[in-house]
């Protein structure tokens, strides 16, 4: 009996695998069988595509200006969530939540 090889969870992507997911998936193979292809999990392979399909931040590391600082006021008070100011504003949403709170646009979280 063949035994199964074991998933290395949080193994990172490479370019390579990325292309064949790619390639996997237009060819319409769900992702259980391309992550057994693979040799991941059906969930790091949904977590990928959606990573693969957003797109990257333009303002990684970019300073915070007034007018951004404006903007997010404003799109917080409209009621945005963090997924929708962040790609409006090129931002990943852990940047819009830290400048939220930095700001005191949210409550900060509890500690216990």
């Amino acid at each position: 009996m063949k035994q199964a090889k074991p998933l290395q969870p949080y193994r990172p992507w490479t370019v390579d695998e990325d292309r064949e997911l790619v390639r996997l998936q237009e060819e319409g193979l769900p992702a259980r069988d391309i992550a057994g292809l693979l040799d991941r999990s059906a969930g790091a392979i949904r977590s990928r595509v959606q990573t693969l399909a957003r797109p990257a931040p333009t303002t990684a590391y970019a300073r915070w200006t007034a007018s951004d600082d404006a903007r997010l006021r404003s799109m917080i008070a409209g009621g945005s969530d963090s997924a929708a100011i962040g790609d409006a504003m090129g931002r990943s949403r852990g940047a819009i939540h830290s400048r939220a709170l930095r700001l005191g646009l949210v409550p900060a979280p509890r500690r216990l």
